[in-house]
């Protein structure tokens, strides 16, 4: 619970200076890419460590990101680092990911089909969500040959299960329910 509001927090304060600088979708990539070489790498245990100083901790994502990333998203690790907040980085990246996306108006939409979708029909569900949600829509297939046809469509709050495999059940339950077992 703490660190949801400490996420939300930082992610809310990064957000703010992304906008002044108009680059909301950049700090995105950005921290994605920053997250990716932590959790990657021994730089983990190094933030993790809680015998070595600050100011080495420092040096040592400064040696790893400086000309890589920009200097705020830099600034901004050394605040983590110096407040001891290092270890809420994934929670708030995944905060600013939400709060950039309302920005930007866009919803990720996870769609779960039997089948890999082609783009042509990825682009057709994301023309039916847009009109539906009102956001512009960004499509992550999963494939599960569990769900027999059909999909499943998952937002942040909502789930649409429009499979197959849950046809089968309510008709199974059905008749279950009309034979009295």
């Amino acid at each position: 619970m703490v660190g949801n509001l400490v996420a939300a927090r930082y992610a809310e304060a990064l957000l703010n200076v992304a906008k002044e600088r108009g680059e909301i979708n950049n700090f995105k990539q950005q921290l994605r890419r920053v997250l990716h070489a932590i959790s990657n790498s021994d730089l983990k245990s190094v933030l993790g460590h809680p015998k070595i100083p600050a100011e080495a901790k420092k040096a040592v994502v400064e040696r790893v990101f400086k000309n890589q990333i920009p200097q705020d998203l830099l600034n901004f690790l050394f605040v983590l680092i110096d407040r001891k907040r290092i270890h809420y980085f994934k929670q708030i990246c995944a905060e600013y990911e939400t709060l950039a996306n309302d920005e930007m108006n866009i919803l990720p939409v996870e769609v779960i089909t039997a089948v890999e979708m082609d783009d042509a029909e990825k682009r057709k569900l994301a023309e039916i969500l847009e009109d539906k949600f009102e956001k512009n829509i960004h499509i992550n297939n999963k494939v599960d040959k569990g769900i027999l046809g059909g999909l499943v469509i998952k937002t942040r709050d909502k789930i649409i299960d429009a499979s197959l495999l849950k046809s089968l059940k309510t008709v199974k339950q059905n008749v279950f329910r009309i034979l009295g077992v």
